[in-house]
């Protein structure tokens, strides 16, 4: 067990709690290149 100040998390919740993470922040980092993109180019 992890302790964190959000209490104790196993490893697999971190790892997933990561992922998670991680393909929100790529699917915004993607919406803000794609966003500028589509609207120069209709």
């Amino acid at each position: 067990m992890v302790h964190t100040a959000f209490g104790k998390f196993s490893l697999y919740d971190l790892c997933k709690l990561i992922s998670r993470w991680h393909n929100f922040v790529t699917t915004i980092f993607i919406g803000f290149i794609l966003l500028p993109s589509s609207k120069c180019h209709p």
